[in-house]
């Protein structure tokens, strides 16, 4: 939402939730506004109240409602105080707190399980990883050994007092994410796996929200969020071990295709006559730059 969409008297969205006559859902209006405090300062940094009602278009008596509120879930806290030059009395800026937010990513791949946890600014609170013969172990196994892998961090997390905001888990295969389930990944021998339901079913809290996705396309969105790619719009990762992945972000967003497989570089086919792939087909891109296919090139 941007600041032309706000009434700049009272701060709140033009029009949303509105129909002749009828006022706005305002706990609609308050979450889209605390949305939009949290986010503004997540991108910005440090800023001061007055900036953020300047820069969001808010006037300031719900800058200090919005702010308090956030503060007191934990999510802003205040730093400083700020010199910036100004005459007078300096003030205090705000900052990402969310110490007591956490959010969890997991992998899962040919030869091991890794767990990662951050807090909502970022800062690493978890990070495992152990050896695990994925290939040659059955789905079930391998689910079994990611749901102690959960359950060993979530306990860690609870120790730290910190609340698990979401799990996302990151598998070398094509996903469908809208049910959370992993249609054929080659490399670890897995076909229509149903990660998210095995998890929920295994106990992990139901009002967790559980993300399951393609390994590169997550990495894309890592770059492009945080690493060094950080706000380039347009960009290709790739990934290459065993497999050969690919994650495209475009125009800031991840591109996904028509099917939700848009980055399965490896599996092109280049040489319709050559080695046999994981995927069942002959020849994939994979099966010439894979890790395999090297260590074939490079042992006599």
């Amino acid at each position: 939402m941007d600041r032309s969409q706000l009434d700049g008297r009272t701060g709140e969205p033009r029009g949303l939730g509105r129909s002749a006559g009828t006022p706005a859902d305002q706990t609609t209006v308050r979450r889209s506004n605390l949305s939009l405090v949290l986010r503004h300062v997540s991108e910005r940094g440090q800023c001061s109240r007055s900036a953020v009602a300047t820069e969001t278009g808010l006037n300031k008596t719900t800058i200090t409602s919005l702010v308090g509120e956030l503060q007191a879930r934990g999510l802003l806290k205040e730093v400083g105080p700020q010199h910036a030059g100004s005459v007078g009395r300096p003030s205090l800026a705000l900052a990402l707190d969310g110490s007591r937010i956490g959010a969890l990513g997991l992998e899962v791949n040919v030869d091991y399980i890794a767990a990662f946890a951050t807090d909502l600014a970022g800062r690493v609170l978890i990070d495992r990883r152990i050896g695990f013969d994925a290939m040659r172990s059955e789905p079930g196994r391998s689910l079994d050994k990611l749901v102690q892998m959960i359950g060993r961090t979530i306990a860690d997390l609870d120790a730290l007092g910190v609340t698990l905001a979401g799990i996302t888990v990151a598998v070398p295969g094509l996903i469908d994410t809208s049910s959370g389930t992993v249609v054929v990944a080659p490399n670890l021998g897995w076909q229509g796996v149903s990660v998210a339901d095995a998890l929920l079913s295994a106990g992990i809290p139901a009002d967790v929200p559980i993300t399951i996705d393609n390994d590169a396309n997550l990495a894309a969105l890592a770059e492009y969020t945080s690493g060094v790619a950080l706000g380039t719009p347009d960009l290709i990762y790739l990934t290459g071990e065993v497999g050969v992945g690919c994650g495209i972000i475009s125009g800031g967003r991840l591109l996904n295709g028509a099917d939700g497989f848009a980055g399965e570089l490896g599996h092109v086919v280049v040489d319709p006559s050559g080695e046999p792939c994981g995927c069942g087909r002959a020849g994939c891109w994979e099966t010439k730059v894979g890790l395999a296919a090297l260590v074939r090139m490079a042992t006599p």
